[in-house]
C-alpha cells in the first residue's frame, strides 16, 4: 500500500494541474531546444503591487501550472511527459527541482488593463532533459557484415519535411519533434538512440538538431561543411518521432570513417515541416 501512494499523490498532483491551469499555455520552439510557457490572469487593479502579488502567486504555482501545459510534451515516440510521470511518480521531485529553473522573459497587460500575460522559458537541454536520462556511458555499434564504398563525413543531414508513410499502419504524417528520438533503417534495424551517447553530451548537444530549413547556423555548426544527406523514407513509433532510412544510405554511414562516431556524438540534424505558432 505504501508504494502505492506516490503513484496516487502523482495522478491526483496531475488531474488537478491540467482541471485549474487552462489559462496556462505552451510551446515548444524545437530549433531553439526551450519551452515557453504563457500565463494570462486577471489582475484585481492596474497598480505595481497587485501587478507584483499576482506574480508572486503565480510563480509559486509554477510547477502544477508547468504540468497542466506540459503534460503532452513528446519525450520518445511511446512516451509523453504526463505518462512518464505516471510511470515515474517517485522522480516527481527531480523535476519540480528542475522548474525552479524556469526563467521569466516578459509580460504585458491586456488593452483594457484586465489581465496580465507573462512569458516564461525553460531550455530543454540540460535543465529538463536531466531528469530524463538515467545512463552515463553510451555505446558504439557493432561493426557491420556489409561494405559499400564510402566518403567521410562531417555530420548526418535527415531530410523530413513532406508527410511520409507511417511503419505499420495504413497512413501518411510529417514527423513529431521528441526530446529522444531514434533512426531505423527500413529493415528496422536500429541505427541510432540517445543510449549511444555519453549523457553529458545528450546534456550539452542534445540528441539531434531540428530545424525547417539548412540555412541555420546552428544546424550548420551541428552536421559541418559536408554532412551526409539522407532523405527520410517513413516513419515510426506509437507518436511517429523516429526518422526511418534506407538501407543504403545506413551503409554507407556505418562505412564512412568516423560515421559510428557521427552518432555517438549526436551530430545528427533533421529538417522537419516549419511550425506553425500555438
Amino acid at each position: 500500500m505504501k508504494r502505492l501512494l506516490p503513484l496516487l499523490y502523482c495522478l491526483l498532483f496531475v488531474a488537478t494541474a491540467i482541471a485549474l491551469f487552462g489559462d496556462t499555455s505552451m510551446e515548444v520552439d524545437w530549433n531553439r531546444r526551450e519551452i515557453r510557457l504563457m500565463i494570462s490572469e486577471e489582475v484585481a487593479s492596474f497598480t505595481p503591487l497587485a501587478r507584483g502579488e499576482l506574480q508572486r502567486r503565480i510563480e509559486s504555482e509554477m510547477a502544477e501550472r508547468f504540468l497542466a501545459a506540459a503534460s503532452g510534451l513528446q519525450l520518445n515516440s511511446s512516451t509523453r511527459l504526463e505518462e512518464w510521470i505516471r510511470t515515474n511518480p517517485d522522480r516527481l521531485p527531480e523535476l519540480f527541482d528542475r522548474l525552479q529553473e524556469i526563467r521569466t522573459q516578459g509580460s504585458s497587460y491586456s488593452a483594457e488593463f484586465k489581465s496580465l500575460s507573462l512569458r516564461y522559458r525553460i531550455p530543454l537541454f540540460p535543465n529538463l532533459a536531466e531528469v530524463f536520462i538515467d545512463h552515463r556511458r553510451g555505446y558504439t555499434l557493432a561493426p557491420t557484415l556489409f561494405h559499400v564504398p564510402s566518403a567521410a563525413f562531417t555530420g548526418i543531414l535527415i531530410y523530413a519535411q513532406e508527410e511520409l508513410p507511417v511503419h505499420g499502419e495504413n497512413r501518411e504524417s510529417t514527423i513529431v519533434p521528441a526530446l529522444f528520438p531514434r533512426i531505423w533503417d527500413d529493415s528496422m534495424q536500429l541505427l541510432f538512440e540517445p543510449r549511444m551517447m555519453d549523457r553529458e553530451t545528450i546534456l550539452t548537444e542534445g540528441c539531434v538538431a531540428y530545424a525547417d530549413s539548412f540555412s541555420s547556423d546552428s544546424i550548420r555548426n551541428r552536421v559541418g561543411p559536408n554532412p551526409l544527406r539522407i532523405a527520410a523514407r517513413g516513419l515510426f513509433g506509437i507518436t511517429p518521432t523516429d526518422p526511418i532510412i534506407s538501407r543504403a544510405d545506413a551503409l554507407a554511414l556505418l562505412n564512412a570513417p568516423g560515421g559510428r562516431d557521427l552518432l555517438s556524438q549526436g551530430r545528427i540534424a533533421i529538417i522537419y515541416p516549419e511550425q506553425e505558432v500555438e
